[in-house]
């Protein structure tokens, strides 16, 4: 393997996606649309009584942690868990909303560069759910990997490998059969039922084509593994998927680290980096770039001195 960059929210920032910091305040200052005032009450009246400053003082990896531990452990007799579930779901449909190809436009000219600086033998290992890799691949007539399959005979030596560790925004799985869908950029949409106004279209439901061969039609959900203290890998190709990237992280001869901070709340990415690290072979480069701030202590664990902090933003490198 030749070089395998890591791309976190900063990467995409110059495109108009939020920083992972930013995401509650873009939801919730649009009061206007229909559904968020109610959202925003319930999170701040079951969440954070009291607490009138909590959209500034936390993030959204708190917020989706702390509901998804509620409602897998159920520690309280007095809560309706489906209500739980239902409001975790808008919250995920209004965030994946800011991700819409609508929404983010890669013009600026640091990603065109950066694509015509990848290469086949290169690897995209990405914690971002949007369509900006995809979209400029696509552009400049170049093919791309998922690599959910397991067959790693069937990846093509000229497509650049992709692995969305954290899921996509065009990608769907099935809870029963645990197949995932990849669809067009044109799919996106949360599947969440939400409340609708009157004269908004119905949202299309999205079915498991293996389930319906067997006569269920079960529907999809979207792949979007929040970066929690808790988290399920129980889907066989998302298994694959992070052995895929321990597998791609110890072979590397280099690693770019691009507006990814490496957030606390993510233990297992910290976990695929620590093994990879171990595993990997002397003289393997890390390069971390994502602005002047001092790096991380996690990174420094991780890496020691092998670790180049650039102390530059993403565009800088690029120019």
């Amino acid at each position: 393997m030749n070089r395998v960059f890591v791309l976190g929210s900063g990467f995409s920032a110059l495109a108009g996606a939020p920083l992972s910091r930013s995401v509650l305040s873009k939801i919730f200052g649009r009061p206007e649309k229909p559904g968020i005032t109610e959202l925003k009450s319930y999170l701040g009246s079951f969440l954070f009584r009291g607490q009138e400053d909590w959209i500034s003082n936390t993030n959204l990896e708190e917020v989706l942690s702390r509901l998804d531990l509620i409602r897998h452990y159920r520690p309280y007799s007095n809560v309706d868990y489906s209500e739980v579930s239902f409001y975790e779901e808008q919250l995920l449909s209004e965030f994946t909303g800011l991700l819409s190809p609508g929404r983010i436009k890669p013009g600026h000219r640091a990603y065109l560069d950066f694509i015509s600086f990848i290469k086949a033998s290169d690897a995209i290992i990405s914690f971002n759910y949007d369509l900006i890799i995809e979209s400029l691949l696509t552009l400049t007539g170049r093919k791309y990997d998922y690599l959910l399959r397991e067959e790693k005979k069937e990846t093509s030596s000229e497509s650049v490998k992709i692995l969305k560790l954290h899921g996509s925004i065009n990608a769907f799985f099935c809870h029963i059969c645990g197949e995932i869908f990849i669809f067009s950029h044109g799919i996106t949409g949360h599947p969440a039922n939400g409340p609708e106004s009157a004269d908004s279209a119905p949202k299309k439901q999205l079915t498991c084509a293996r389930c319906l061969l067997s006569g269920r039609q079960v529907p999809l959900k979207h792949f979007i593994i929040a970066p929690t203290l808790f988290k399920s890998y129980t889907l066989p190709s998302l298994r694959n998927l992070w052995f895929r990237a321990l597998e791609i992280l110890t072979g590397a001869r280099e690693i770019y680290f691009i507006g990814y901070s490496l957030p606390e709340a993510d233990i297992l990415s910290y976990q695929l980096f620590d093994f990879g690290g171990r595993m990997a072979e002397p003289g393997q480069d890390i390069y971390l770039i994502d602005g002047p701030r001092p790096a991380a202590e996690r990174f420094k664990q991780i890496y020691g001195n092998r670790l180049i902090n650039l102390g530059i933003y993403f565009e800088e490198w690029m120019e």
